[in-house]
């Protein structure tokens, strides 16, 4: 089996993270007190009309709305690579499986949500998000990764992404990356280095950000 061959059947990254605290932003627990009018000194208070008027005070913030168009890794780390898939491909072929990422993203805004696609990629169609505060989370992402014009190889791995917007260009959050299935060839380069897909669950830091 070539080096070539290994080294790109090893690449195996796409791009999810622990889910992030969703802020739910309810009112201050200022309740409603009891004593508005009902039997106030000489009767005053009876139109409340010297009373705060509270209207408005529980209207929620407008949702953050991405900037729709071409996104681009920013910063990007390993957190988790139980694996030590890194290593293999830095000490044996001098790579980094960080060079494997998607160079662009296509990002669709919306009011409260958005949707994003990783280009040339393999990825199975563009997934929704929601944003909820100033956290986000994604649907499970199926990729089948395309190699270096050599096609989509024969494995499939999915991709859980969640974490904060930070504003409507910058996305900051962690990849959760699982290998549920793979093919034969690649199993059998697995299995050269002692490797179970199924226990390399991968962890990336991921800031994606808006390509001006």
């Amino acid at each position: 089996m070539s080096a070539r061959f290994i080294a790109l059947s090893l690449a195996l990254f796409a791009c999810e993270p622990v889910k992030a605290d969703l802020a739910t932003p309810d009112g201050d627990g200022a309740g409603l007190d009891a004593g508005s009018g009902t039997g106030g000194d000489d009767g005053a208070g009876g139109d409340g009309s010297g009373g705060d008027t509270g209207g408005g005070t529980g209207e929620p913030e407008p949702a953050t709305t991405l900037e729709s168009g071409d996104w681009v890794p920013t910063d990007v780390d390993v957190d988790d690579d139980p694996c030590d898939w890194n290593d293999i491909l830095e000490d044996v072929f001098g790579i980094s499986v960080l060079e494997f990422l998607p160079t662009s993203f296509e990002v669709d805004g919306e009011e409260g949500k958005f949707e994003i696609e990783a280009q040339d990629y393999g990825a199975r169609g563009p997934i929704e998000c929601e944003i909820e505060g100033d956290a986000f989370t994604c649907e499970t992402q199926s990729v089948a990764p395309v190699l270096f014009g050599m096609g989509e190889a024969g494995w499939v791995y999915r991709i859980d992404y969640s974490g904060t917007v930070v504003d409507e260009e910058t996305l900051r959050g962690r990849a959760v990356v699982s290998y549920p299935s793979v093919d034969r060839g690649t199993e059998q380069t697995f299995d050269y280095y002692g490797v179970d897909p199924a226990d390399c669950t991968q962890v990336y830091a991921l800031e994606l950000s808006h390509d001006r």
